[in-house]
């Protein structure tokens, strides 16, 4: 089958646009939503110091600790997402520390 094509007039493309960027916003809007969530879940997650990077071995890996008696909700999303995050961060200190080794 051939598509018909419609002549585009000046209204019904200016109402398409108005209606993608409509479209484009609430995505937009969204997204925005889902960061602020998610930032405030690892920022709940982190502030009893559950998870953090401290110090180096004698190699010069990053040491990640893990305190679980500290954790005073549970969350499931933001525990991984969160040792994650933290492990990631071990990893770059450790490469920064032993030069990419």
């Amino acid at each position: 089958m051939i598509a018909e094509r419609r002549p585009s007039s000046s209204s019904s493309s200016s109402s398409e646009n108005e209606e993608e960027k409509k479209a484009d916003d609430s995505y937009e809007e969204e997204k925005r939503k889902e960061r602020t969530r998610i930032r405030k879940g690892l920022e709940d997650r982190f502030q009893n110091g559950a998870s953090v990077v401290r110090g180096y071995t004698k190699d010069g890996r990053a040491l990640f600790l893990n305190f679980p008696r500290t954790e005073t909700s549970w969350n499931e999303e933001f525990f991984i997402a969160g040792n994650i995050y933290t492990i990631e961060r071990a990893l770059a200190c450790t490469e920064r520390n032993t030069d990419g080794e």
